[in-house]
């Protein structure tokens, strides 16, 4: 049998150095697609947020059953909201104190209620677009946190990037508000 090399005539640095390129090809391939994933999880973050955010309750067998169990006892709680979704109570500079303090009470039940990991987050958002609408819209406070605590909470939506641009400008606002009364 004839003495056939598998090196190609390499010498052993150098195959060395192929498999070191090999491996640091493999790992950037690997933290790319991990970078990937993640903003693929941002994405269906922010869509998942707009599309509870633009939802408008509706009372109707069917449809009612059709929704996210959040929203659906959120619509059975709240039938006066019907027409409205929460996005324009959130945003709107006319939604009474006592609707946003609804909207906060029944989210944060349902944070701790439901099974479904992006729920409970889209109600954690939502629980606080409510106490920064408040601050925004009527400088109240519907909360036992205090504005620095506030502050600093808010701080945390800085870095959700995948944030409807609106919301994100509802928590910046509320901030300065916290940062005002907190001076004071």
């Amino acid at each position: 049998m004839a003495n056939r090399s598998t090196t190609f005539g390499l010498t052993a640095t150098k195959i060395g150095r192929l498999l070191a390129l090999s491996q640091e090809i493999q790992g950037e391939a690997h933290s790319e697609a991990k970078t990937e994933a993640a903003s693929r999880t941002d994405q269906e973050k922010a869509q998942s947020l707009t599309d509870f955010l633009t939802h408008v309750p509706a009372l109707t067998g069917d449809t009612l059953n059709a929704l996210p169990t959040l929203l659906q006892q959120m619509c059975r709680k709240m039938p006066r909201l019907e027409g409205q979704s929460l996005g324009t109570l959130l945003f709107a500079d006319n939604t009474p104190i006592g609707q946003l303090e609804e909207i906060k009470a029944l989210v944060k039940g349902q944070v701790s209620d439901t099974q479904d990991e992006t729920q409970a987050e889209m109600a954690g958002i939502v629980y606080y677009a409510a106490i920064a609408a408040a601050l925004v819209h009527h400088q109240e406070k519907i909360t036992a946190f205090s504005y620095d605590e506030l502050e600093d909470l808010l701080t945390t939506f800085e870095t959700m990037t995948w944030l409807p641009a609106e919301l994100t400008e509802l928590f910046k606002q509320a901030q300065a508000v916290c940062g005002k009364q907190s001076g004071q």
